[in-house]
């Protein structure tokens, strides 16, 4: 996240006036969409208690540096994917708080571990708006620094990225293997569902095919 804040500008937020519609289609598809075609997926499915809390999670969190790679990469509008994370990155502090403790009650019900919403906005806070604001306050104030810096940070953080998932999905091998028949289709039918939803909105509001693309 403080990779992510080094790369954003105070243009990147101004994007919100430039671009209204873009920036309002895809942030309404990320904040509200997403987490509803999820729910809808993994109540189909039924899918276990813990595993429909962690898709519920996982829908809701921020693209973060990824999504803007693959935007770039898929020759989507990269500044306008960038402003998405960064007012993703920002807004999720308040409501993963409240999702994740909305999926927890209605899943697991009196099975549901105690949550503090208010300690997890907290937490949320620490882990993302602070270091996104830190690494944009660092941009501002020591350009020509975070401008050499960044691409190096970025590799960096890819790299951990990569580790950390590898590492995760090692140390989890037996239950990977013993949930993927189960949980990898919703996964996916997720995935294409929101592709499908988020190129056919822009293409509704007449937006160009590389928005399309940055909104998918």
């Amino acid at each position: 996240m403080f990779t992510l804040g080094i790369g954003l500008t105070t243009a990147d937020f101004t994007q919100i006036i430039r671009e209204p519609k873009a920036f309002g289609v895809g942030i309404l598809n990320q904040m509200i969409i997403l987490p509803i075609v999820a729910f809808i997926i993994v109540s189909f499915f039924g899918l276990k208690e813990e595993m429909a809390v962690g898709m519920m999670i996982l829908a809701c969190c921020p693209g973060g540096v990824t999504s803007n790679m693959i935007t770039k990469l898929a020759k989507g509008d990269t500044a306008l994917s960038i402003s998405y994370t960064a007012v993703m990155s920002i807004t999720t502090v308040i409501t993963l708080p409240f999702i994740t403790g909305f999926s927890i009650a209605h899943f697991m019900g009196a099975d549901a571990p105690p949550m503090n919403i208010l300690s997890l906005g907290i937490t949320m806070c620490l882990i993302t708006a602070l270091p996104v604001g830190l690494g944009l306050l660092l941009n501002i104030k020591y350009k020509r620094f975070s401008e050499s810096f960044e691409p190096k940070a970025s590799k960096i953080s890819t790299v951990l990225f990569m580790v950390i998932v590898v590492g995760a999905l090692a140390s989890e091998w037996d239950a990977f293997i013993a949930n993927v028949g189960t949980l990898g289709p919703s996964i996916i039918i997720l995935i294409l569902t929101m592709l499908f939803i988020g190129y056919n909105s822009a293409q509704w509001f007449k937006m160009s095919s590389k928005r399309a693309v940055t909104i998918a």
